[in-house]
């Protein structure tokens, strides 16, 4: 059945692109037990598997030395300050509780243009286009992990940047 088809693509998809390539194929087609998990145990499999997942590891460190350096080099160029950051997450939480009555992990996601009237002004438009394709997630990015990453550039106390992240992360407030 096609549900079937979608478990097993699922089981040997190693790049989480929705396809299967020939050694996953094979070692589900030559496992005397392919319905039993272990049959990826194969030693060529896994040399795949692993290079596969090293090759990931690589491109999200590469995202986040990148991440760092622009939002490092932005801080430095805009002057930021702890009260810039303070302000990108009232008016951030102010969005997310004005526009439901129950806040979701839903309302902190942003489009383009609703990130950049979060944001301090940029020097040019560039850096706000460059800062949203490094967050985003599709067409929107969580903008509490912006304004969490901006936090770690300005002037502040450890205390008071977990502060913020458990306060951006208490969707009910229960504290």
């Amino acid at each position: 059945s096609e549900e079937e088809v979608d478990m097993m693509i699922s089981m040997l998809d190693t790049k989480g692109d929705g396809q299967i390539g020939y050694p996953q194929f094979k070692a589900m087609v030559e496992s005397e037990d392919p319905a039993n998990e272990n049959f990826l145990e194969n030693e060529d499999f896994n040399c795949i598997k692993d290079s596969v997942v090293t090759q990931r590891r690589a491109e999200e460190l590469e995202k986040t030395s990148k991440k760092r350096e622009v939002l490092s080099r932005i801080a430095g160029t805009c002057n930021l300050v702890k009260g810039d950051v303070t302000r990108m997450w009232d008016v951030l939480r102010q969005r997310a509780f004005s526009s439901s009555s129950k806040v979701t992990h839903d309302s902190f996601k942003l489009g383009y243009n609703e990130f950049t009237e979060i944001m301090p002004a940029f020097d040019n438009t560039s850096e706000a286009r460059c800062i949203f394709d490094l967050f985003r997630n599709g067409k929107h990015l969580d903008g509490r992990e912006v304004v969490m990453s901006f936090s770690s550039f300005v002037d502040s106390r450890n205390e008071e940047r977990c502060r913020l992240a458990f306060d951006m992360y208490d969707e009910d407030r229960s504290g």
